[in-house]
């Protein structure tokens, strides 16, 4: 599978969604990974660093989203990323669940699958059941 990660441009948002550790464990178990160039840097994380763990940089967004199969992002996809959307492109966004409500699945160009995250002792697992929206 080819997975992208894109440089957050949301106001205020300097996280990114794959760290280069994480981009080398899924390149072990043959995935390729491509970072668009300066996603990692307002984390500190440079381009360099993800070459080095065996991941491809990119000049643009545009360039992830149109070779990518999965697209991962810390934050929602804003209206001026919807123009970018593939058919066949699935999206992994941590969404800000205490402000759902206020987000409208309606507004986006796709099947919008939305997990809780939670703690929990039992399972180790960070999600909960999805919850779908058209």
């Amino acid at each position: 599978m080819i997975i992208g990660v894109l440089k957050e441009i949301k106001i205020d948002e300097s996280r990114v969604s794959l760290l280069p550790v994480g981009a080398e464990l899924l390149i072990e178990h043959g995935h390729l990974i491509l970072i668009e160039t300066q996603a990692g840097s307002a984390s500190g994380f440079s381009d360099d660093q993800y070459v080095s763990a065996g991941a491809t940089v990119v000049s643009s967004a545009q360039e992830v989203y149109q070779r990518a199969d999965l697209i991962i992002k810390v934050k929602e996809p804003l209206p001026q990323e919807h123009a970018f959307f593939a058919g066949r492109t699935n999206h992994f966004y941590l969404f800000p669940f205490c402000g759902f409500r206020k987000i409208n699945p309606g507004n986006y160009p796709y099947q919008l699958y939305r997990y809780r995250l939670r703690n929990h002792r039992n399972s180790g697992w960070p999600f909960t059941s999805p919850n779908t929206h058209e």
